[in-house]
């Protein structure tokens, strides 16, 4: 995840089953949203950089999928030209670089990012499980958390290898890089990665909890919820 500036969120609105989708911002204290992109591609996937002032996100604008960056103030920058579909882009702590998933040559692939958002690829990482969808750099740059075939995975940056630790999806990094969050059977569980101990933090009756978020400073905890709901009609035949 990219950190969260401490008044404003990415806000995606749209189903991820629908052919069209915006960005937008949005104050979590006050004031309307303001729409980042407006046009006819599915943007999806918006992070925010570690220091708040540019965020990354995917669109299929142009016919296939490719990172782009943007300003917080909903300016648009730049988009990587690579010939592979690309998406779910994350930011290194630093902000001076992304890493994103390129599904076709089953690759990450790293970008240098520029103070003006320009990106510059520097390498492609082969061998990554299939299906592969990075969420959160670590704080410490040392490894990336992501999910894939229904399991928890990290990719550490130094050996450039892979590995597996449990079942799980959508895992996000708490600041200080020692824990992260992730959600497990509708679940939202504190995994302590050096120990590998785990502990269930939340957990409600007939809901279904996901994607798990940590605000910048740790406090607060955004995630989304599937309630099952049904409703009764009552038709006059005539």
């Amino acid at each position: 995840r990219g950190a969260e500036p401490s008044r404003e969120a990415a806000l995606l609105p749209t189903a991820a089953d629908q052919p069209q989708s915006d960005l937008y911002v949005v104050s979590t204290s006050d004031g309307p949203p303001k729409a980042i992109t407006q046009d006819g591609a599915y943007e999806s996937c918006p992070r925010w950089s570690p220091d708040g002032t540019m965020i990354a996100f995917h669109t299929n604008a142009g016919g296939a999928n490719r990172i782009w960056v943007a300003r917080a103030d909903g300016t648009l920058l730049h988009r990587s030209r690579a010939a592979d579909e690309q998406s779910y882009p994350v930011w290194a702590p630093n902000t001076g670089s992304v890493a994103a998933a390129n599904q076709q040559r089953s690759e990450i692939d790293f970008y240098n990012v520029a103070p003006d958002g320009g990106l510059t690829k520097r390498e492609g990482l082969a061998d990554m499980p299939r299906g592969f969808v990075p969420t959160g750099w670590s704080p410490d740059g040392s490894q990336i958390a992501g999910t894939a075939a229904g399991a928890l995975w990290f990719y550490q940056v130094a050996s450039r290898t892979f590995d597996r630790l449990m079942p799980g999806s959508q895992p996000t990094w708490l600041s200080r890089g020692r824990r992260l969050i992730f959600a497990s059977e509708g679940r939202l569980i504190l995994l302590d990665v050096p120990s590998r101990y785990m502990r269930e933090i939340l957990a409600v009756p007939d809901v279904y909890l996901d994607s798990p978020i940590l605000s910048a400073d740790d406090r607060q905890l955004y995630f989304s919820r599937n309630v099952p709901e049904s409703n009764l009609w009552l038709a006059t035949l005539r």
